[in-house]
């Protein structure tokens, strides 16, 4: 019966319904154990530790990977246990517990390449891209996924090479490639479209949504997030609905749209206290954050980049950790105090120009230049404008149009 059930598990990641899917894993499950079939064990467990990743229980995720990882070990399943190792690992960032979701996934990748397992390198290498873009290791993770592109397109994964797809876009939307963004993702969402996947399309449909929010292509980024968001609340998808409602949030903030946002943000907050999507949380939070400041609430805003700035921070969030310092540097600014706005600055551009993060370094930049004006610092505040400007000129972002007349 388990052999089934197994046999059954891609066609049911895709395209059944999850009551379903829990109910085929749950009798899987059932009928090896009555059968003492440990190998059958392993499987049934692999595909319960898939189906609550889904629906964003992470903690029941890790602990199934958990004990399918023991049982794959003891029936000399090594691919198993890669594929253990790897889910868990995925699960781990998600609770942002990333430096051990790495080496879980590392261990993974070794085993896989130990075994000749092309197949399971591909996916690793995928999985991994997306761990580095969480630390802040874009050149790093744009190489992984390029590395596991051309392999996954080879073995004929085209699910992963949809995933693989996506955390490349992530990484050159990061670093200010909107074009090379948009690129990968029309390639993801060919994909998902033409094989049904339509978490992974949700996925690309929220990346492709953010890349118009950072162009200032408004409308744009609310169809595709809105698009995102009515798959994500069909499919019941937790954890892709939170960054739906997030982007969404962050396009009406820029469109003076204050009361939308903040019920947008409501929704999204409530689904991260249910799951405990730290991740979720940290980009809600930042978020809010910049509702606040933008209500000229600095004090309410700066409340919410703290708490940000620690859960990013504890979590191995570098990117975010930066963004955080960026909106503290701006609520600092909104209550006068221009040191301590220029201190979160430098600490925002420290990683920022590490991590090539061109866009993100733009806004600091930018926010040095007020904070040097206030101190009558006026040549400092031109040569920080005049870096901002080029940035946003060479990204091709629509702040360049704001920053002409100050770089001048």
């Amino acid at each position: 019966m388990w052999q089934l059930a197994h046999a059954l598990r891609d066609f049911m990641q895709v395209q059944a319904p999850l009551t379903q899917w829990l109910s085929v894993a749950q009798t899987g499950l059932a009928a090896a154990q009555r059968a003492d079939d440990v190998l059958g064990e392993a499987a049934m467990r692999h595909s319960l530790g898939l189906l609550r990743w889904r629906t964003a229980e992470f903690q029941a995720a890790i602990d199934e990977c958990e004990t399918a990882a023991a049982l794959s070990r003891r029936a000399e399943w090594r691919q198993g246990e890669s594929v253990a190792l790897c889910n868990t690992g995925i699960a781990l960032d998600q609770l942002g517990q990333t430096q051990l979701a790495i080496r879980r996934l590392e261990q993974a990748l070794a085993i896989d390449r130990e075994i000749g397992d092309g197949i399971g390198e591909a996916a690793m290498l995928t999985n991994l891209a997306a761990a580095y873009e969480q630390i802040g290791e874009l050149p790093r993770a744009a190489r992984l996924g390029e590395l596991a592109l051309p392999l996954l397109r080879q073995t004929g994964q085209h699910q992963c090479e949809a995933i693989a797809g996506i955390n490349v876009a992530m990484v050159r939307r990061e670093q200010g490639r909107f074009d090379d963004a948009l690129h990968a993702l029309e390639e993801s969402l060919t994909i998902c479209r033409i094989i049904g996947a339509e978490h992974e399309e949700a996925a690309a449909l929220t990346t492709l949504g953010l890349v118009h929010r950072d162009a200032g292509r408004y409308q744009d980024a609310t169809a595709a997030l809105t698009a995102s968001l009515d798959i994500t609340q069909r499919l019941s998808d937790s954890r892709h609905e939170i960054f739906a409602h997030t982007g969404l949030a962050d396009v009406q903030i820029r469109q003076a749209r204050l009361a939308d946002a903040a019920d947008r943000l409501d929704l999204a907050l409530d689904i991260v206290d249910r799951t405990g999507h730290r991740r979720g949380k940290v980009e809600a939070l930042l978020t809010l954050s910049h509702l606040h400041a933008t209500q000229k609430d600095y004090e309410g805003g700066n409340k919410h980049a703290a708490q940000a700035l620690d859960l990013a921070r504890t979590s191995g969030y570098t990117l975010a950790t930066a963004q955080a310092h960026s909106r503290l540097a701006i609520g600092l600014l909104g209550l006068e105090d221009v040191t301590g706005c220029l201190d979160h600055c430098e600490r925002a551009l420290s990683t920022q120009r590490h991590a090539g993060q061109r866009l993100a370094q733009a806004h600091t930049l930018l926010t040095a230049g007020h904070a040097y004006q206030r101190q009558g610092r006026i040549l400092l505040a031109k040569t920080r404008w005049r870096q901002a400007h080029a940035l946003f000129d060479q990204i091709g972002a629509p702040e360049r149009d704001d920053t002409a007349a100050l770089a001048t």
